[in-house]
């Protein structure tokens, strides 16, 4: 069967968002990618832990590709067990007690890349995306952070606002850049 390209089939597509799940052929997906994958504010995927097809990339591959075209691991979404071949949980093959097969993950764009994320409205898609599919509440309110830093502008707060209204308890806080540099201070003197 012949098969084409992300790019070629998307060839004057732009996507902020993209949701993989191939059967065990995301990463050629991803590889086949290119110019989208480069201006993707995330990506979610399924990855698997045990190949279940042969030749099958793993979640440790999919990690790497993705850290190394600039992606940061989000979380986790969904997982799939199953037992040893012949053994039975609760009367049944597939529920397995703790080995992960496959999972689905969730990677954004770093957002310590100021030249992408100065694009227009990129963060605060990304914090709609962090908000609306994954609930990650302090995510979102990071991404507008980093938002109003890049542009001046005051979503942050007026997210945060919103968020405490809901009954959420978050704050905006402080950076956390006084904490990595402590610790890169404290393991020099190691």
């Amino acid at each position: 069967m012949k098969t084409y390209g992300f790019d070629v089939v998307f060839s004057d597509a732009h996507f902020d968002y993209l949701d993989i799940d191939v059967q065990g052929y995301e990463l050629e997906v991803l590889k086949s990618g290119g110019r989208n994958i480069k201006n993707l504010l995330g990506i979610h995927i399924e990855v698997s832990f045990v190949e279940k097809y042969v030749g099958q990339p793993l979640f440790r591959d999919v990690d790497v590709f993705l850290a190394e075209r600039d992606f940061t691991f989000h979380c986790f979404t969904g997982y799939g067990t199953r037992s040893p071949r012949g053994v039975k949980v609760d009367g049944s093959s597939v529920n397995g007690i703790n080995q992960w097969l496959w999972a689905d993950a969730f990677y954004f764009h770093r957002l310590d890349d100021d030249e992408f994320w100065g694009v227009s409205n990129r963060l605060v898609k990304l914090a709609c995306i962090f908000h609306c599919v994954y609930k990650s509440y302090d995510f979102a309110v990071h991404a507008l952070k980093r938002c109003d830093q890049l542009g001046g502008s005051v979503y942050c707060h007026e997210y945060v606002r919103y968020l405490q209204e809901m009954g959420v308890d978050v704050e905006e806080g402080e950076d956390s850049e006084w904490i990595m540099d402590g610790m890169i201070k404290k393991l020099s003197l190691i």
